[in-house]
């Protein structure tokens, strides 16, 4: 499975190699205190299921290689390829609308 990190209005990215990457692994988002259970299934990929997973860890404790990085400042500044900012955009509203619906 890859899975997109999301929190309070941010996305959390992996740095490697001067670049910006979205997707972390199901043992690896256990760090970051991620609710696989409130979590919204994306679509599929050659890799598995594609998820959305609130995280529960705050940005200010976040590792330094991990950044949490505001939705609209993702977008403009192009940090990550087409197809990730679409599940980053589906992720979003989906977690959002969760969230008020309870």
């Amino acid at each position: 499975a890859r899975l997109m990190l999301m929190h309070g209005g941010r996305l959390y990215l992996k740095l490697a190699d001067g670049s910006f990457d979205p997707w972390f692994e199901a043992a690896e988002s256990q760090a970051f205190e991620a609710s696989l259970d409130r979590g919204v299934l994306l679509g599929l990929s050659e890799n598995g299921p594609v998820l959305a997973v609130p995280a529960g860890i705050e940005p200010e404790n976040l590792p330094e290689t991990v950044k949490a990085i505001d939705y609209r400042s993702v977008y403009m500044q192009g940090l990550i390829d087409e197809a990730a900012a679409g599940a980053l955009a589906q992720g979003a509203a989906l977690l959002a609308w969760h969230a008020s619906h309870g």
